[in-house]
């Protein structure tokens, strides 16, 4: 299982982030999140968690663009994270 911390950019692009748990550590990890995704699979990895850190605790549902962009890149289960406020969210992620 491969966590990934994602953010978005002002350009619109997404992001790796590494060191996420201390906002004076993180930092970009120089790679784009759908690539590093593919490569993670490649690499074995057999299963992507991506926590959409934007959405993070703010309980206004996932980053589902995002979510969908990463599920049509690899053909391992995606679990989503970051964002979920409702029972909706959910319904909406599993769709």
């Amino acid at each position: 299982v491969v966590g990934i911390d994602s953010l978005q950019q002002e350009d619109g692009s997404y992001r790796v982030k590494q060191y996420t748990g201390s906002p004076d550590a993180t930092r970009d990890a120089g790679r784009e999140t759908v690539a590093w995704a593919r490569e993670a699979v490649e690499r074995g990895a057999g299963e992507i968690v991506l926590n959409a850190m934007a959405r993070d605790g703010v309980r206004q549902g996932y980053d589902l663009p995002h979510a969908r962009d990463v599920m049509a890149a690899v053909d391992v289960p995606l679990i989503v994270s970051g964002g979920a406020g409702a029972p909706e969210h959910f319904r909406d992620a599993f769709r």
